[in-house]
């Protein structure tokens, strides 16, 4: 690969990258809104059965998604685990494209 091919695939990457955050962004504000046609009833003649809304062959449906927060003892049981060398550690090396910050670029 040549040394212009590798600036164009790393601009290509950064170009994805862009168009991926400005996708990501542009959902976001989108299921906002649909979320606030749920909560004004819109989406009440489209729910079914099982509680899911049907709209032009894309279903929606409420989640509810569990997590924990745990105390302070569990977080210094994990941290005495790892000092004593109990805890496993597991790495992964991977390549992680950063996006240039504005004004800084080499």
């Amino acid at each position: 690969m040549t040394d212009q091919q590798l600036k164009d695939l790393v601009e290509e990457i950064h170009n994805i990258k862009v168009g991926i955050k400005t996708a990501e962004q542009h959902l976001k504000t989108q299921m906002a809104l649909l979320e606030e046609c749920r909560a004004n009833g819109l989406l009440d003649r489209y729910e079914s059965e099982d509680g899911s809304f049907y709209v032009n062959k894309s279903r929606f449906r409420s989640i509810t998604k569990a997590s924990y927060v745990y105390s302070k003892a569990v977080k210094d049981l994990q941290e005495r685990e790892k000092v004593a060398g109990i805890a496993t550690k597991v790495e992964t090396t991977y390549l992680r494209f950063e996006m240039p910050k504005v004004g800084t670029e080499p």
